[in-house]
């Protein structure tokens, strides 16, 4: 049960980091872009 929990965990931590990865590198570049 622990080492499910801590697996499921794990993909959600994992799959929170590459959506804020995939939302915030494409934000960044379009203000970089804006303010060159």
């Amino acid at each position: 049960m622990d080492e499910r929990i801590d697996r499921w965990m794990e993909t959600i931590t994992n799959t929170l980091f590459y959506s804020i990865i995939f939302f915030c590198v494409p934000y960044f570049m379009y203000v970089v872009w804006k303010y060159l």
